[in-house]
């Protein structure tokens, strides 16, 4: 006989605080909602809204994501945030420290702006025929979105000596991505996490990088299907 499924208690997340980026769809929204059935205050950022949709024509916004963080026992809050623009990332944790009582128990780095102006039709061409443009999209648009929310992040943090900051990133286990700036840029993301970490011990914070595999989410629906 096969043994029975083990079952796993949900976390108790309840008066614990995250920022999920790049939440109005896909892989964000996916934490951001199961964070919200653990019972955390989520502040869902991105730039979609109800007011200005976004995302290449995907659906998706952070008013509906944090609405359903709270639909499913959260408290889920909307944070309008452009992650390429500095003033806006210091302006959304200043929020958090003041709204929260200078409580951040979580960062979750989701935003990616790589793939905006990208021709996917391009994206397995050598990279000595690719357009230069694209390293400076996928560094900047996407390295120093995460770069960016974790220096603004970490001294709530440190304050508080306590947290933990992930960054997701496309991976697996060291296989070539198939497009050199996309290969490097998502590598140095786990990069990213492993300097922050050594910085970060001492004052009892913690980060990693999630690597996760190919993903269903609403962008690749959108390529594969449209």
């Amino acid at each position: 006989m096969a043994e029975p499924a083990a079952s796993w208690a949900t976390p108790d997340l309840g008066g614990r605080v995250a920022v999920v980026t790049g939440a109005s769809r896909g892989v964000g929204k996916g934490v951001a909602e199961v964070l919200g059935q653990c019972g955390a205050t989520v502040y869902v950022t991105g730039r979609s809204t109800r007011a200005a949709p976004g995302g290449e024509g995907t659906a998706g916004t952070v008013d509906e994501t944090a609405e359903l963080v709270t639909s499913v026992g959260g408290c889920g809050i909307a944070a309008v945030c452009d992650h390429g623009d500095e003033r806006q990332v210091a302006a959304l944790f200043a929020r958090v420290r003041d709204e929260q009582d200078g409580r951040l128990d979580l960062l979750v780095n989701n935003a990616w702006g790589g793939y905006e102006e990208y021709d996917p039709g391009g994206f397995t061409q050598p990279f000595w025929e690719q357009s230069s443009e694209y390293w400076g999209r996928m560094i900047d648009h996407g390295i120093r979105f995460q770069y960016l929310a974790a220096r603004h992040a970490a001294p709530l943090m440190i304050a508080r000596a306590g947290g933990l900051i992930i960054g997701t990133a496309a991976g697996d286990r060291g296989r070539y991505l198939g497009n050199l700036v996309y290969d490097v840029a998502k590598s140095a993301v786990a990069r990213l996490a492993f300097g922050m970490a050594t910085e970060l011990r001492r004052h009892g914070v913690g980060a990693l990088t999630l690597l996760r595999g190919f993903t269903r989410n609403e962008a690749v629906l959108a390529l594969f299907t449209g």
